[in-house]
């Protein structure tokens, strides 16, 4: 079996553990989740011992999902593959916003908990990144009201959201509308 395939097993092993003799919350807490992610898969914790390849979908949601979601593929499953074979990715007619590969159930487990985690993750940034952008291209209205927020009265987590939103902007460059229109850059 390959390396990644143990990882996903660890984790599977740990959250059935946990289903097994945990305590209370956490008890039913690691069994719903290890039920979500068998069922959700279509598997079963045998199945996961499989190391034959199978052809699987996965679903994304926009460009920026794919692109994550392929590298992800890669991550996974290329250090499974003889030295010098790339991986291999399909996209069916009549699968919108769908790719296949071939990887072992294991593989696709790992894969869908990965990506769940980093959209999670990316949105989060864009969320930040957008703050920033609006900031920095100062779009508001010229006659809108101005809230003063008392930084003493913030949470630390709120200040810190804060500097990540001004790093952001530091980063980003001004461009002025008018202007380009009348370099005719626009």
């Amino acid at each position: 079996m390959h390396e990644i395939d143990d990882k996903i097993l660890d984790r599977l092993k740990k959250l059935r553990a946990l289903a097994e003799r945990g305590v209370g919350g956490e008890k039913s807490t690691a069994q719903k989740k290890l039920n979500k992610l068998l069922k959700e898969n279509n598997l079963t914790l045998e199945s996961l011992d499989e190391v034959t390849p199978q052809y699987f979908l996965f679903k994304y949601t926009n460009k920026h999902t794919y692109r994550l979601l392929l590298q992800i593929m890669h991550k996974v499953v290329t250090p499974s593959l003889p030295d010098g074979l790339p991986l291999n990715y399909y996209k069916s007619k009549g699968t919108r916003n769908k790719i296949g590969i071939y990887c072992t159930p294991a593989q696709k487990l790992e894969i869908e908990l990965d990506y769940e985690f980093y959209t999670e993750l990316l949105d989060r940034e864009i969320d930040t990144l957008l703050s920033a952008f609006i900031q920095k291209q100062d779009i508001f209205p010229a006659n809108g009201p101005v809230s003063h927020i008392d930084p003493t009265e913030m949470s630390a987590e709120d200040l810190q959201e804060l500097a990540r939103i001004q790093q952001y902007a530091n980063n980003i460059q001004y461009v002025n509308r008018h202007k380009m229109i009348e370099d005719n850059n626009y």
